[in-house]
């Protein structure tokens, strides 16, 4: 995915940028998005998110959190349909937080 910065009132570059924008990606990016956020995830805590649409038109997501030394890692999946991405991540957060997630992210927090 790429992102692409422009001044709102830029009409030209918006022309010109339009045809760019990929809605299989967009909601790829707003399901891993959405995880990252409802884990409270960040550049130093050990939270994985990579999202795809499947051969049945779905949004699957597999989301991961680690210990840094990778003696625990807990994975979760889900998928629907991509308008569904946003809800999606969450529904991947609140199955790694069902298994203790949060106990992770905090100890790598403490590690900081």
């Amino acid at each position: 995915a790429l992102g692409i910065e422009c001044r709102l009132e830029d009409v030209a570059t918006l022309q010109l940028i339009k045809p760019l924008h990929h809605l299989p990606s967009a909601h790829c990016v707003l399901a891993e998005r959405s995880l990252n956020k409802a884990l409270d995830g960040g550049c130093h805590l050990p939270v994985a998110g990579f999202a795809e649409i499947n051969a049945a038109g779905l949004l699957h997501l597999q989301g991961m959190v680690a210990l840094a030394n990778g003696s625990v890692v807990m994975k979760a999946t889900a998928e629907g349909p991509p308008h569904q991405a946003e809800s999606i991540g969450q529904k991947v957060a609140q199955q790694l937080f069902r298994e203790g997630a949060k106990a992770i992210i905090d100890a790598a927090r403490q590690e900081e």
